[in-house]
């Protein structure tokens, strides 16, 4: 007798089918614009599975973004505990903790070229598209990676307000954006001297421009002189 084919919600695939889907979806149109009949239709499953998977819109964007920065994050946490564990009572070294900080993303992207156009359009669109209410869900993704980061940064760089810190941090991550938004025009811009595929290349000439920004003197203590 053969097997009974199982729901559409119940079978073993759909669910990274709904993720696909929606990740190319939410990236093209936008997250308002992207209909869940629209996300269904793409990845061949009903709307019954999305409630099933996700319970939500919002819940399904939730794990589109956490499928790809969540083992990026845990690599950044961990080689950021690694590092303060060897410097024991001294503030972690700052090219170190930079590094722990863009080294997984761009070694990732690095290993999978194909994703970053997509992962870059959905991260650009969910940010921006403030009406959808779900940016929220997005940010909190991000929310311990950053506070810690920033912690080790402040005690690193003790010149520096937690203002400055939080500004200095938020230019890092655009640079870091930035160039891999637009690491495949690199090469030609460059005319061949710079291959934006090499992730150990790439951090020898990031590191050290972002670590100068970080190490500039205080704009406070400007202020106060």
């Amino acid at each position: 007798m053969p097997d009974t084919p199982l729901p559409t919600e119940e079978r073993p695939d759909t669910r990274e089918r709904l993720l696909d889907a929606a990740e190319q979806l939410f990236a093209e149109r936008g997250v308002t614009a992207t209909s869940l009949r629209a996300v269904t239709k793409a990845a061949d499953a009903n709307l019954a599975a999305v409630h099933y998977h996700f319970g939500s819109k919002e819940e399904l964007l939730s794990a589109v973004v956490a499928r790809r920065v969540r083992p990026i994050n845990e690599e950044r946490l961990r080689l950021l505990d690694r590092l303060q564990a060897g410097s024991g009572d001294r503030a972690a070294d700052l090219d170190e903790i930079l590094s722990a900080l863009l080294l997984p993303m761009i070694r990732e992207t690095g290993r999978n070229p194909e994703r970053v156009p997509t992962f870059t359009r959905l991260m650009g669109r969910v940010l921006t598209d403030m009406g959808t209410g779900t940016h929220a869900l997005v940010v909190h993704h991000f929310a311990e990676v950053l506070q810690r980061f920033a912690a080790a940064l402040s005690r690193a760089l003790p010149h520096l307000t937690p203002e400055e810190i939080a500004w200095r941090l938020h230019f890092c991550i655009g640079t870091m954006a930035f160039t891999l938004v637009h690491s495949p025009h690199l090469a030609e811009m460059s005319r061949g001297l710079c291959r934006s595929h090499d992730a150990d290349r790439v951090m020898e000439q990031m590191i050290p421009f972002l670590a100068a920004g970080f190490q500039a003197p205080s704009s406070i203590d400007e202020e106060a002189s």
